[in-house]
């Protein structure tokens, strides 16, 4: 998250410094920059729990989320997830 609201860092450029770094993902993958684009706006890491989410082109007809905000221990800051939401 820091490397990414860092002024320079972008999606590609934290995929290539974790992949230059040997980390991988929890299933053993290298982090390409799609993993790293559903990272960076995965809520759990802000402390909010949100499920029934999905893609406008998934599903044809409305859906609605549930969401439980401040429930989760968060990983990042508020600050920090507002940074790099924008």
């Amino acid at each position: 998250f820091t490397m990414y609201a860092d002024e320079r860092g972008s999606i590609k450029s934290v995929a290539r410094q974790l992949e230059f770094e040997d980390h991988r993902t929890a299933e053993g993958k290298r982090f390409t920059q799609g993993a790293v684009s559903n990272l960076l706006r995965n809520e759990a890491f802000a402390g909010n729990f949100v499920w029934g989410k999905t893609s406008s082109t998934a599903h044809k007809r409305p859906h609605r989320e549930t969401r439980a905000d401040a429930v989760i221990e968060p990983i990042v800051s508020q600050e920090l997830w507002a940074a790099v939401q924008k």
